[in-house]
């Protein structure tokens, strides 16, 4: 989005350079971004070394380039993306990075790097003993394989199944604790929160801080639950991951790892090492063997490490519970598959290379065996495709969660609800029917959540007040697709505005009408094309006004009257809306008031129609634009926007404020633009900060309703005797 880049734009020091990093490397958290960096300035060094020592060697250019290449192959081997992979979860979900006791976890950036260096420890010091001993090792280096790969894979096998059962344990917990949340979720909006003003209006002072200090505890709370808890189990793991709680503690384990030789690449490395000490070649030379096999290695291990962090800690997770504990079930699903399967996978190589079993399962084990490279690359593309996937598969399931918990309440109010019975012997319909033959509206939307919300909203609040625009009857045959049936009414406001700009009574009408609506449904998009009337009699304009189009409407009661959605056009939402801020029932006002406005104005003319400016809706700048001439008209941004926003919104609000007064703000509009009763109104709603703005309650109180002053504006082209469609003038506009 536009407002996200502009965050970043304007947060970022002036005598820094404008360029941004890739998306996909943006998507990897600057610490790890730097070691790799690190790394490969590394293996550039490392080559650069090897350049100028091999240079009067060239034919060790080539068993050169193999070590590389084999350091490279064996970072994929399956023993070492289990582990990585494994123990950064961990370390993420423990708090354990780099260090430090404050409250925001470090990230553990260097797991994959200390495990490779330890790893290559042991290949580094069997080189140097190979070389040293000009390859007398060479024969006795069978049994010490043997011995070290019971004890490597010993170790392997037993770290992995650990954490294997650790994962599970921490798995059942997070799919409780999901559950556990969504059912509260739904207590809530059962109607066991606090009333809209109560929201509004004690918002004041520090319960936005409060808010969001709450926030921050519960995604702290959710990180600790994996090991938190009652019971022995508990206790277990609470011990078992004390002992890798730091990414340097993976250096002895990486060291345990490598002393199996189980793997080609580091048979290979010995071979080339003991064949040029065997030839004479100097241990020297025969060091860089080793240590392009460990430049190899520790890059891509790296990389490994720092890509598992970027899914772990991805942006998904920031700021809502139920976020981070979906993710964290899918990894740490993901988890015990991995760690199962390659623990199981060594232990039967274990069994295989002490017992000697023949027979086809047993050659399958050790066709795997010689295939860990290959096994460690599908890990990580199981990793990323099961990463990726659930990012796109998030959003459907998470609005398929909102809408059963939205509907839920509804649906059991509705059922506790007696139905009218109708007044035919045989017809026996689910709301009041249309039997008198007047016209009524057939909505119809195939497989959208909006249509049958719609439906429910209007069974459960039309009979409490007159200025819904009612449900008729549903229309079950057929089915497909869903249908209800709305009654009609003879017009819209936008259009009886268009045709004729609305007296100061007919405008007060209608305000009050929108007004009880308002009293009783959350509503934040209202819209002259949503208000529909019927034509009145006797020089009455409008005999009726109700409000329409309630497929995006909840209850004032409900926890979605708090916590928002982003429905209508920009310039019609709230500032905070804009924003993507949390915003309340205060975002109905501002919305009923910009619908005052245009009324006021004639002709169906937005204020904050970016348009105006000629900035089309698809241009990533109108949403900036809308902010722009909220400024313009009722700017500036009140400096009580840091109680609830972050930094990065700050610094947009600072530079639009920064860009000078208002040229010409709504308090200064003329008599004959606006009534100055009118006008008084105006200011009362459309104020910058949510909670100044009054509530629909206090506005039907207003005395703004019972005043009868004169209309002083200026009529619009058209409206002086002219037949026709008026000219829209941009009132307003300098």
């Amino acid at each position: 989005m536009f407002l996200s880049r502009l965050r970043v734009c304007l947060s970022r020091p002036k005598w820094l350079p404008t360029w941004r990093l890739p998306r996909y490397l943006a998507a990897i958290p600057p610490p790890a971004l730097r070691l790799i960096g690190l790394l490969v300035l590394a293996n550039v060094v490392v080559w650069a070394v090897a350049g100028i020592v091999l240079h009067s060697h060239p034919a060790l250019i080539t068993p050169a380039a193999l070590a590389y290449t084999l350091g490279l192959r064996h970072a994929l081997d399956a023993d070492h993306i289990a582990a990585i992979d494994l123990t950064t979860r961990r370390l993420i979900a423990t708090g354990g990075g780099a260090g430090g006791s404050d409250h925001k976890q470090r990230r553990p950036v260097a797991v994959g790097t200390f495990f490779s260096l330890g790893h290559s420890t042991v290949v580094l010091a069997t080189c140097v003993a190979v070389a040293a001993t000009a390859g007398a090792l060479r024969e006795r280096f069978g049994g010490f394989q043997r011995v070290g790969g019971i004890i490597g894979t010993s170790v392997s096998a037993a770290f992995l199944l650990l954490l294997c059962l650790g994962n599970g344990w921490v798995l059942w917990r997070l799919v409780g604790r999901l559950r556990g949340l969504l059912r509260e979720r739904r207590r809530e909006r059962d109607g066991g929160v606090d009333g809209p003003e109560s929201v509004v209006r004690e918002g004041e002072g520090d319960g936005a801080g409060e808010e969001q200090e709450e926030e921050e505890e519960q995604r702290r709370h959710v990180a600790a639950l994996q090991l938190d808890g009652p019971g022995f189990m508990a206790h277990v793991f609470r011990k078992l991951f004390r002992m890798v709680d730091r990414p340097w503690k993976m250096f002895p384990l990486g060291i345990l790892f490598g002393l199996g030789f189980d793997t080609s690449s580091e048979i290979a490395i010995l071979g080339i090492a003991s064949i040029q000490a065997a030839q004479g070649t100097s241990m020297w030379v025969i060091l860089i063997f080793p240590v392009l096999f460990t430049a190899g290695m520790c890059l891509l291990d790296t990389a490994d490490g720092a890509l598992m962090m970027a899914l772990y800690t991805s942006k998904a997770f920031s700021r809502d519970p139920v976020a981070i504990l979906y993710y964290s079930i899918v990894l740490t699903g993901i988890t015990v598959f991995v760690s199962a399967f390659i623990g199981i996978i060594q232990i039967l190589s274990l069994v295989q290379n002490v017992a000697k079993p023949e027979g086809r399962f047993w050659d399958g084990v050790s066709a795997i065996g010689d295939n860990y490279d290959i096994i460690g690359g599908c890990i990580c593309g199981i990793f990323l495709l099961v990463g990726v996937g659930s990012v796109f598969v998030y959003r459907p399931w998470r609005r398929r969660m909102e809408r059963r918990a939205a509907l839920g309440p509804w649906a059991a109010e509705r059922s506790s609800t007696p139905i009218p019975e109708p007044e035919g012997p045989d017809e026996t319909p689910r709301v009041p029917g249309n039997r008198s033959g007047e016209k009524c509206i057939v909505k119809s939307i195939r497989g959208h959540w909006r249509l049958q919300n719609e439906a429910d909203v209007l069974k459960r609040y039309q009979s409490e007040t007159p200025f819904l625009r009612p449900l008729v009857d549903e229309i079950c045959e057929p089915a497909d697709p869903p249908s209800i049936v709305l009654r009609y009414l003879d017009s819209d406001v936008l259009t009886e505005s268009n045709k004729k700009r609305l007296s100061r009574p007919e405008i007060k009408q209608v305000a009050r009408c929108v007004l009880e609506a308002l009293r009783v449904l959350h509503r934040d998009d209202v819209k002259l094309d949503n208000i529909f009337v019927n034509h009145g009699q006797d020089g009455q304009r409008f005999s009726e006004v109700q409000l329409g189009d309630c497929g995006g409407v909840v209850s004032q009661q409900s926890s979605f009257a708090r916590e928002g959605h982003v429905i209508g056009a920009g310039f019609t939402r709230s500032p905070e809306a804009t924003f993507q801020l949390p915003w309340n029932t205060a975002t109905d006002i501002w919305s009923f008031g910009t619908a005052m406005l245009s009324l006021l104005l004639g002709g169906g003319y937005h204020l904050f129609n970016p348009k105006v400016e000629g900035v089309d809706p698809e241009d990533d700048a109108y949403e900036f634009t809308v902010l722009k001439r909220i400024h313009k008209f009722f700017g500036p941004y009140p400096r009580s926007y840091s109680d609830f926003n972050d930094p990065g919104t700050m610094t947009i609000i600072d530079f639009i404020n920064g860009q000078g007064p208002p040229a010409k703000p709504f308090a200064r509009a003329g008599p004959r633009e606006i009534p100055p009763a009118d006008k008084e109104f105006i200011l009362k709603i459309m104020k910058l900060d949510p909670r100044d703005r009054p509530t629909a309650e206090e506005l039907l109180g207003d005395t703004w309703f019972t005043e009868e002053s004169p209309d002083t504006r200026d009529p619009l082209p058209g409206e002086a005797g002219e037949a026709g469609q008026p000219e829209v003038k941009q009132h307003g506009e300098e």
